[in-house]
């Protein structure tokens, strides 16, 4: 059983994943904005047979992808790790209460 040294410290290996994902998550949320510039950017300049370029599709896939690791860093894997932040926090609470019971 981990001991509660140890529960603190993943709680603060916890909050260094999290922060390191919420830096990632606004690093594509930037990286989304410019391919949302750049699609409309190519889309107005560069025309086959007026119509927009292919790679206007492509980056427009490209942007719905990183939009989609944004959701799923932010709504999945996130809260999974507050779920374990919050699981570590009970288990201190226990260990200290099993502890303060054994000195009674």
């Amino acid at each position: 059983m981990p001991s509660i040294g140890e529960y603190r410290s993943d709680i603060s290996d916890y909050r260094h994943i999290k922060d390191k994902l919420q830096n990632i998550a606004d690093s594509l949320s930037t990286a989304s904005h410019y391919t949302d510039r750049l699609s409309r950017d190519i889309a107005s300049v560069f025309r086959i047979n007026n119509a927009p370029a292919k790679v206007v599709n492509r980056i427009d896939i490209l942007d719905r992808s990183i939009n989609d690791e944004v959701e799923y860093i932010r709504h999945t894997i996130m809260p999974s790790i507050d779920d374990a932040i919050h699981d570590a926090k009970r288990n201190i609470e226990r260990l200290e209460e099993e502890k303060n019971d054994d000195h009674d």
